[in-house]
């Protein structure tokens, strides 16, 4: 079974496989694609239907996404056996056999919360004179706020997805689309925030682990 296989399983893949399929005709190189296919070459086939059934029931991108990242940090633990779950069963999203550890991958991304700050500026067009710096630079602000607020309620619930033991992978992109500058140091300035509050909490660190990761790296 290849990516594409996978993506047939729903409207939604098949629509993002097309985008690839064009993308690829000018001979543009998905080195992400490539490490995917390894990992489903590898897999059992009982673990192939699994994976072809939670496909199947996705709506949207954001979803197709998610699945996407879910197999791509599969694949960092290619030599650990990587072991995926039906969706219905309510557990982590990996299981690392050879180690015992079971590991939940969180996405997060900037233009979920946009939809909420383009409302806020349209019910109030002072602020929108825009276009101008300093609104564009509220509207960074206010977005990278509400990611940061996203990435800390993704990060309690995947404790509790895992019972406090294993590892919580949160992939990231502060600016997607590039609109804004410093993104160095806006990246790096939300993951010391993130690890922070992750050193805040009350858990045992011998057991349970957070690592952040780029969207941009990981999608390459």
């Amino acid at each position: 079974m290849n990516i594409f296989e996978l993506l047939e399983q729903s409207n939604t893949g098949k629509d993002y496989a097309q985008g690839l399929e064009e993308s690829i005709k000018t001979e543009h190189c998905f080195l992400y694609l490539q490490k995917i296919d390894i990992l489903l070459n590898k897999s059992e086939i009982d673990q192939q239907k699994i994976l072809k059934k939670n496909f199947n029931s996705i709506k949207q991108t954001g979803q197709l996404l998610d699945k996407l990242a879910e197999l791509l940090i599969a694949y960092k633990f290619l030599d650990q056996g990587p072991k995926f779950f039906d969706d219905n069963d309510g557990k982590p999203d990996i299981y690392l056999q050879n180690n015992n550890k079971y590991i939940e991958v969180k996405r997060i991304n900037i233009s979920d919360e946009e939809k909420e700050i383009m409302n806020y500026f349209k019910s109030n067009p002072g602020c929108m004179l825009a276009r101008d710096i300093s609104s564009k630079l509220s509207k960074q602000q206010k977005g990278e706020q509400a990611l940061i607020k996203k990435a800390k309620e993704h990060i309690n619930k995947a404790i509790g997805q895992l019972n406090g033991e294993g590892i919580i992978y949160l992939v990231y992109d502060v600016d997607p689309s590039n609109k804004y500058a410093n993104l160095d140091q806006r990246e790096k300035n939300f993951e010391n925030e993130i690890e922070f509050y992750f050193n805040s909490l009350n858990l045992n660190k011998d057991f349970i682990f957070l690592e952040t990761l780029r969207g941009n790296e990981l999608f390459k």
